[in-house]
């Protein structure tokens, strides 16, 4: 889900379900990561939606929701593994809750409130399957798709 953006140009996107995270890309001289930040995922673009009017809203399930946090990752072989474990780091700062939170993402940091009409993650019930339950599942997921989607 790349979007080309005027002198830009998208570099990692990552998957949400419940915590809504923004879209990482090449800064230009000058710019901090709040200026290049914009809602990702179903959460963040609802709640976005939500603030300029629009009667939506996230409903969080009763009998709980994935969490997908941010997938994030130091590639092997990077050119710069000192820079992108200090980026990782910094994905969990205060700072970086708050510009994640101003995109209507939920942050990772309790110190952080939520972005009005998101519940704090400690508020949200978490189901966390297992590595062999997911794979179980898979088959069915794929039947699914195929049955929604064709082949």
């Amino acid at each position: 889900m790349c979007r080309r953006r005027s002198r830009r140009q998208p570099v990692l996107v990552v998957p949400d379900d419940v915590v809504g995270i923004a879209l990482i890309e090449q800064r230009q001289p000058g710019e901090s990561f709040d200026d290049v930040a914009e809602p990702q995922g179903p959460t963040a673009t609802t709640l976005e939606s939500a603030d300029r009017g629009n009667p939506v809203g996230v409903i969080y399930p009763t009998d709980g929701a994935l969490l997908m946090v941010s997938p994030s990752a130091i590639m092997k072989g990077t050119k710069h593994p000192n820079a992108a474990k200090l980026f990782m780091e910094y994905l969990y700062t205060i700072e970086a809750s708050k510009i994640n939170a101003k995109h209507f993402g939920i942050p990772l940091r309790p110190e952080v409130p939520s972005p009005p009409g998101a519940k704090p993650i400690s508020e949200i019930k978490v189901i966390r399957p297992t590595v062999a339950e997911v794979e179980k599942g898979i088959p069915e997921v794929i039947e699914q798709w195929r049955d929604t989607f064709g082949n």
